[in-house]
């Protein structure tokens, strides 16, 4: 599939006929994975051919009506940009209530950042160094490679201790730190176009409310494959045989775009089914996730929060949007006066309604970095705004933004990092 959807991009923009090939050639590439002797092409390549098939033929339509000539000197991007100017109530409003964040929870987002960017095999730190403006040391880390099909992503533990300072010093627990990569390889992208909204008990409430839910089916795979080997490593720590100081350690789960999103499907499913590994203090944070479960469910659930850059697309990336998308284009190939509408697209997938929903946002720019906030927008107001900046969508953006919001909360320090971006440009974009 790889080789067939490479040349598919390839001959994509060259004329109808070659289009007319390429989405050809992915059905084929379709049709031969569902019928294939893997439960992998089964249940990933074939979905996610057919849904690349979809979005492939809204926008040779599209091209199709621009009479062969693509405007060289403009990308999509930029077209998509200026239709989208013509729809201001899709921005999200400048002004949102900020969010007072607990000094403990600020600290979290920072390690659940470095433990995102971390999981890349990006700026690995030396077990035993000393965070000193968390009062943390790092106690041990752990690398679980991803399997070759893309149903196990890669993930990484690492351990934080406390700095033993202070009369109370040895009644802070330590801090597990379990982050999921975003995506990494070609196969990785097929499981995220595997975007099908399918019934999900692994997510579905039990108790005395039970539902069934609907999750992403890509990243749902990965979350069910990835569940056995996590709660056997959350179980470990818990029981205290794996900690230094013996205590029952906090736990918190994370990860950035689609690992965001299989952290956040990890956690709905402790939440859901009442895993709490003896009362173990769970947690999850994501960043850049996209949106991985259908329905209303409960209210927030402290512990949970979901981080998002303001421009970032990717968070309101389900297959709906992604469609729609091809129809904005047309509106910003077509003058005011041509009558072409575009409507926002009802999405089938939303950022898990339990998690507090929170957006970086940039206020000014200074010589000493960013001067930032983080909002909390109404939910129904995020969901219905067009973000379509790809550059902050990388994982070293987000680190550099929150290293500075923790560096304003503390008077203007010097920017918190362990290994902090040194280029912004150089870090993965999924």
């Amino acid at each position: 599939m790889k080789k067939v959807l490479g040349k598919a991009a390839g001959s994509f923009f060259k004329s109808h006929s070659s289009r007319q090939i390429a989405i050809a050639s992915t059905e084929a590439s379709a049709e031969a994975a569902a019928s294939g002797p893997t439960t992998e092409s089964k249940e990933n390549s074939a979905p996610a051919s057919r849904n690349v098939v979809e979005v492939a033929r809204k926008l040779d339509d599209i091209l199709s009506s621009l009479d062969g000539e693509l405007p060289v000197n403009q990308s999509f991007l930029d077209t998509l940009k200026g239709a989208a100017a013509r729809y201001p109530e899709c921005n999200l409003p400048v002004t949102h209530e900020a969010w007072d964040c607990p000094e403990e929870t600020r600290r979290d987002i920072l390690l659940a950042a470095h433990a995102s960017e971390f999981a890349y095999g990006r700026k690995i730190p030396q077990e035993g160094q000393i965070l000193d403006e968390a009062r943390l040391r790092l106690l041990n880390e752990e690398d679980f490679p991803a399997s070759l099909d893309g149903r196990t992503k890669r993930f990484t533990v690492r351990v934080f201790a406390p700095l033993k300072t202070g009369i109370n010093a040895s009644a802070e627990p330590n801090t597990v730190i379990i982050s999921v990569r975003g995506s990494a390889t070609f196969v990785d992208w097929i499981t995220n176009f595997n975007g099908d909204a399918i019934e999900a008990g692994f997510v579905s409430q039990t108790g005395s409310r039970p539902n069934t839910s609907k999750a992403h089916a890509g990243l749902l795979r990965c979350a069910e494959k990835l569940e056995p080997n996590i709660s056997s490593i959350i179980q470990g720590y818990a029981s205290g045989l794996e900690t230094s100081n013996q205590r029952r350690p906090r736990i918190i789960l994370t990860g950035h775009s689609a690992g965001g999103g299989v952290a956040a499907l990890l956690y709905l499913h402790y939440l859901r089914h009442g895993k709490d590994f003896g009362g173990t203090e769970i947690h999850c944070i994501t960043f850049a996730a996209p949106p991985v479960i259908a329905g209303d469910e409960d209210e927030l659930k402290p512990g949970f929060i979901s981080v998002i850059n303001e421009g970032d697309p990717v968070p309101r990336m389900d297959k709906n949007y992604i469609t729609s998308l091809t129809d904005l284009y047309q509106v910003g190939r077509t003058p005011t006066s041509g009558g072409v509408a575009w409507e926002f697209p009802t999405t089938l997938l939303r950022i898990p309604q339990e998690s507090l929903l929170v957006v970086l946002h940039i206020v000014d720019e200074t010589e000493n970095g960013f001067d930032m906030e983080l909002w909390r927008p109404a939910r129904a107001v995020f969901e219905r705004t067009l973000a379509l900046d790809f550059d902050s969508h990388r994982m070293a953006w987000y680190l550099r933004e929150i290293s500075d919001w923790v560096k304003a909360s503390r008077g203007g320090a010097e920017r918190v990092a362990i290994a902090g971006p040194s280029d912004v440009g150089s870090s993965s974009v999924s």
